[in-house]
């Protein structure tokens, strides 16, 4: 195999084009993949995070898509966290959505203590220098799941959140096992040299962000480790580029609290973003 990732990604596609049309489009769907994600990252310059700790964390999540910080938050912090979010979803009512999770967007507007999660600078940080613009953390999900039968998981299952880069940061509030819904990833989705290789095995659509079952099974065959699983202690801080195929995995005991920023360049945000995710909640 090439040593470089992108001429091995192409070696691979040229050995594996096959002569029937419907194999056929998901190499051109790969191929303009690769051309559009290489074209957004040109457009931007990189920004350095100024924390020497943010720098670290940076690291992990350009080299593997993600990276797991634990005791982030201290086990009291998380007991406040819930104890605040719990309170918010009994006084907005009008806030709450609810699918398979309980979900408010915009938390930090009613609780100073959940705002300081939002506006965490060291955050900021890695998100401005993962997006490569002037960056904003547009609001924090605040969720709670609980488990019940047929709970398609946080997030309604697997998923990509874009096709170019997507930043989130992701704080347990409470411990998570294999039971309770952990994040999960497939590693190396969010790489532009992996991802066309991906579509041709999973056989995937052009930009199809929402992918099934069967076609997660069809990625992970050749490599079950691929599989990231995020089990892990109350407090524990994991930031994750969510153009990665991910899900929350659909929980089958208990309660899972979280809070998530979504962090976009400054230019995204704005009423067109809050009327996709409405309601949202807003300070005056």
């Amino acid at each position: 195999m090439a040593s470089n990732p992108r001429k091995a990604a192409i070696q691979w596609l040229r050995a594996k084009l096959p002569p029937e049309a419907s194999r056929a489009r998901h190499v051109a769907a790969a191929a303009l993949t690769m051309a559009q994600y290489a074209a957004a990252r040109a457009r931007a310059l990189p920004i350095a995070p100024s924390v020497s700790q943010a720098a670290v964390w940076l690291d992990h999540v350009q080299r593997q898509g993600y990276c797991t910080v634990p005791d982030f938050y201290t086990a009291r912090s998380c007991e406040l966290a819930v104890r605040e979010l719990e309170r918010v979803f009994a006084q907005y009512p009008a806030y709450v959505q609810r699918k398979s999770d309980q979900r408010v967007f915009g938390v930090e507007a009613a609780s100073p203590l959940l705002r300081e999660f939002a506006c965490h600078p060291r955050l900021l940080a890695v998100a401005q220098a993962v997006l490569r613009e002037p960056t904003l953390n547009a609001f924090t999900l605040g969720a709670r799941i609980d488990s019940r039968a047929g709970n398609a998981g946080s997030g309604e299952g697997w998923h990509r959140d874009s096709f170019v880069v997507q930043f989130k940061a992701i704080l347990y509030l409470c411990d998570v096992t294999e039971s309770t819904g952990p994040l999960q990833l497939i590693v190396d989705s969010e790489k532009p040299w992996r991802l066309a290789r991906d579509i041709v095995e999973g056989r995937l659509g052009l930009a199809q962000n929402r992918v099934s079952d069967a076609q997660v099974e069809r990625l992970l065959e050749p490599d079950p480790r691929r599989l990231c699983t995020f089990t892990a202690k109350a407090g524990t801080l994991l930031l994750v580029n969510t153009s990665a195929i991910h899900r929350g995995k659909p929980i089958e005991l208990g309660t899972r609290h979280a809070l998530t920023n979504y962090y976009v360049q400054a230019r995204q945000a704005g009423p067109a973003m809050d009327a996709h995710f409405a309601p949202v909640l807003r300070r005056a």
